[in-house]
């Protein structure tokens, strides 16, 4: 048990230092997801990428938008430019453990700093998930659920169509892009 506290320590930590590089990033400009693209190299773990609202609403004027790619890791404005690597230490516990369980201990971390309130800066809308590099799409739904809640998924699950009821849609009309 003590193990895993520290373990979820340590993420939480690294959580936050590429939160904080990524805000530095952005500036003024609020965030409406923030990605931790997980990685099978266990000293990098997880891969931050984000998107602002300001980028949001410049795919969204580019004429030839494709809504599909709107959302796509690839399309958000940037990644953390600081990969701090995890200590050693740290990284011996982590490959006893099964990558399911990693993805867990991240959903974990990012369920208690969002109740810290260490998000709260951001929109309302703010979504917070893990995804894979090999796009397992179970585990993106259920981070998703889990961490930022159920009424939420069908509106993010819609992100990528034009139609009235996705997330894309949403902020467009609530923050007039």
């Amino acid at each position: 048990m003590e193990n895993i506290i520290l373990i979820k320590e340590r993420l939480k930590e690294r959580i936050k230092n590429n939160y904080f590089d990524i805000k530095n990033q952005s500036g003024d400009y609020r965030l409406y997801t923030l990605v931790l693209n997980r990685v099978y190299d266990l000293e990098t773990i997880f891969f931050p990428l984000y998107g602002t609202l300001i980028n949001l609403k410049k795919q969204i004027d580019d004429t030839n938008l494709n809504y599909s790619t709107v959302w796509n890791a690839s399309k958000l404005d940037i990644t953390n430019k600081k990969q701090i690597p995890v200590e050693k230490k740290i990284i011996k516990k982590l490959k006893k453990i099964s990558h399911e369980n990693v993805d867990f201990l991240l959903i974990e971390c990012l369920i208690e700093l969002k109740n810290e309130g260490f998000f709260d800066s951001e929109i309302p809308e703010f979504s917070i998930y893990i995804q894979h590099t090999n796009k397992n799409t179970a585990i993106e739904e259920n981070s998703f659920k889990l961490i930022n809640g159920t009424s939420y998924w069908n509106a993010f699950k819609s992100r990528e169509i034009d139609n009235d009821y996705s997330l894309t849609n949403l902020l467009i009309d609530r923050y007039n892009l």
